[in-house]
């Protein structure tokens, strides 16, 4: 009997396990018994939309942006450098190597999956065809029509951006490693001295596919996890921010395309111990104490006179040849699919940003270890 009593709150549990939406304590099992959150690669329909998914979804425009790379010299050669009291400079490179096979522009393709006979599963929970007469044998067949027709551009992209394994001397599957130096790190000047450097993670550099229904924590759409290089200012820092996307917490965000939603911002502790290795969806995350310790100095810094400074890291000079400054800037954004706008001023920040795949050349390390910061979880 004393076994029985507890028998309807074990029930209770089991239901909730397997019911739960996955954003709830127990979702995660919820996903595992086929909630619809994860993509079936077997399934000839599911094959088709995730193909149709990753040919349709075009690469960054700034993927091989080519900036002028810093230089610590560049605080004395280059006034409009100097001019800012913080410069943050992010080496986004992976200490992995990547699959790199795909050309410069995406190969888009031009057929729906509709004219297949197939609905978008992400946006429909029907059996995937356009007509309800379908059978699932024919909704197959056309699957399987779709992919032959585009199995060739398939292949081109079917692991670009991806990490390439290789097996150690147990026999284990590990990344294979890129031996650069300074990878997924941080360098933040102030004045030009370097007061401090520390590991970050940028984008993934692959391939997110969103997820099948509303309630899964993936972004609401299908795109590439790259974090672009470029000389940016910072638009909007929130100190207590949460992805809508994501439905997760990004503290101390500093925003630096507000169009894209990517910022600075502190990694959560479950992201902490992928600190120096590629691990977000676009986002650059630093350790806690730096990201406060950043966020507050720049946000001191708030309505300032700044030099303009194209995206590629050069002065933009007026009709003299004379270099230019704001201190604010509106800008309009077309939001959601209805293209909706939307203007926002963006306050000016003594603080540049640069976003390069190489390490800073003339960096002195025996300088750098003794600001270098490594965090500890508390």
């Amino acid at each position: 009997m004393t076994k029985l009593k507890f028998l309807p709150v074990a029930a209770f549990g089991l239901v909730t396990m397997l019911t739960s939406p996955s954003h709830a304590i127990f979702g995660f099992l919820a996903d595992a018994f086929n909630s619809g959150c994860t993509w079936n690669a077997k399934d000839p329909v599911e094959s088709a939309i995730m193909m149709h998914e990753r040919l349709s979804t075009p690469l960054p425009k700034g993927l091989n942006r080519k900036v002028v790379p810093f230089n610590e010299a560049d605080f004395r050669t280059k006034p409009w450098v100097r001019a800012y009291e913080y410069v943050i400079v992010i080496n986004n490179q992976s200490p992995y190597k990547h699959f790199t096979e795909l050309p410069a522009t995406m190969p888009l393709i031009a057929n729906s999956l509709k004219e297949f006979g197939i609905i978008d599963v992400t946006k429909s929970n029907s059996f995937n065809s356009v007509n309800d007469s379908l059978t699932s044998e024919q909704s197959a067949s056309n699957a399987a029509h779709f992919v032959s027709q585009f199995s060739q551009e398939a292949k081109k992209v079917s692991n670009f951006g991806e990490i390439i394994y290789e097996r150690n001397a147990r026999g284990e599957m590990v990344p294979k490693k890129s031996n650069l130096p300074d990878v997924q790190t941080v360098r933040i000047y102030r004045n030009g001295q370097l007061i401090r450097k520390a590991k970050i993670s940028t984008g993934r550099g692959s391939f997110q596919l969103r997820g099948r229904k509303a309630h899964c924590e993936q972004p609401v759409e299908s795109y590439h996890t790259y974090t672009e290089p470029g000389y940016f200012n910072f638009q909007e820092l929130r100190k207590d921010y949460k992805s809508k996307s994501y439905d997760a917490d990004m503290p101390n965000a500093m925003f630096y395309n507000v169009g894209r939603g990517l910022a600075l911002h502190a990694a959560l502790a479950v992201k902490i111990p992928y600190l120096g290795t590629p691990h977000s969806g676009g986002c650059t995350r630093m350790d806690p104490e730096t990201a406060e310790t950043l966020y507050e100095s720049i946000l001191a810094t708030e309505n300032s006179t700044i030099p303009v400074i194209d995206i590629l890291g050069n002065p933009v000079l007026d009709a003299h040849g004379q270099m230019t400054y704001k201190r604010s800037e509106t800008v309009i954004y077309a939001e959601g699919t209805s293209r909706e706008k939307r203007i926002e001023t963006h306050r000016s920040y003594s603080a540049l940003l640069i976003i390069q795949s190489e390490p800073v050349n003339d960096a002195n390390p025996e300088y750098d270890r003794a600001y270098t910061h490594v965090y500890r979880a508390q």
